[in-house]
């Protein structure tokens, strides 16, 4: 398993997420209504979540879980992190006017092609654990935490 892969995914997510917290910060987004307080979730929640899942695997392989079931188990903990994630962002119902736009649609293709992705590697389904595709999807949730920055940035201007 390539550690310094994930190890330097970490890193990058680490500064996606101190970058958004200066943009938090400056953009002096407040916990005053749901509006806010999900801007602050999409804000934080994606970077957070991908450093989480670019360490889980090095952390599971030096607890000595064997190298294939740590990796088949966080492709599985993607699954079920990005299906939460994707369920408290879409189905409330101050996000209705934003997800009717072409980016949250492409986005939410996106990360449905990243859950089976990450299910049919959880699953073997393939026939054999594949890193690629689960650094596939630790990349996608970096993008994605760039695009929750700006996704939050216009929907601000346009109000």
């Amino acid at each position: 398993m390539p550690i310094d892969t994930l190890m330097t995914a970490a890193e990058i997510a680490v500064g996606i997420a101190g970058f958004t917290a200066i943009a938090v910060a400056l953009g002096r987004v407040g916990v005053d209504s749901a509006r806010d307080r999900l801007d602050m979730f999409v804000m934080l929640s994606i970077p957070l979540g991908a450093l989480v899942l670019s360490l889980l695997p090095v952390v599971l392989v030096y607890l000595n879980v064997n190298p294939s079931i740590a990796l088949r188990l966080s492709s599985g903990v993607m699954v079920v992190v990005s299906v939460a994630w994707y369920l408290y962002s879409y189905t409330r119902p101050d996000v209705e006017a934003r997800a009717e736009s072409a980016f949250t649609v492409g986005v939410a293709i996106v990360a449905a092609a990243n859950v089976l992705a990450q299910l049919s590697n959880a699953t073997l389904l393939s026939g054999e654990w594949h890193f690629g595709v689960y650094f596939a999807g630790v990349v996608w949730f970096q993008v994605a935490s760039v695009a929750g920055l700006f996704w939050v940035v216009q929907a601000r201007s346009a109000a």
